[in-house]
């Protein structure tokens, strides 16, 4: 990454950004999915790039998208994958 200074650059304004703005996403519920998202990629690349494992943040945050708000990423799955899991219903017990 030290060889790459322009890309330095840009993901650490992108981290501080981020970091500061992350709290809108208590005023607009909304937008929470989106910040979730985008933390557990955060978590993700600094374990790809410098080897930091935050297994646990990355755990939490997926715990805290999944569980959130379930009809945002619910409607994303039916609306990307052609209502999968409208169709799917559990077998019922014999």
């Amino acid at each position: 990454m030290a060889q790459h200074h322009t890309l330095s650059l840009l993901l650490s304004v992108y981290t501080i950004a981020f970091e500061l703005f992350f709290f809108l996403s208590i005023f607009f519920p909304r937008t929470a999915p989106f910040f979730l998202a985008n933390a557990f990629l955060f978590q993700l690349g600094l374990h790809v790039t410098a080897g930091h494992g935050f297994f646990q943040h990355m755990v939490l945050v997926l715990l805290l998208l999944v569980f959130l708000d379930p009809d945002w990423w619910r409607g994303w799955v039916n609306r990307y994958f052609g209502g999968f899991l409208s169709r799917w219903r559990p077998q019922e017990a014999l």
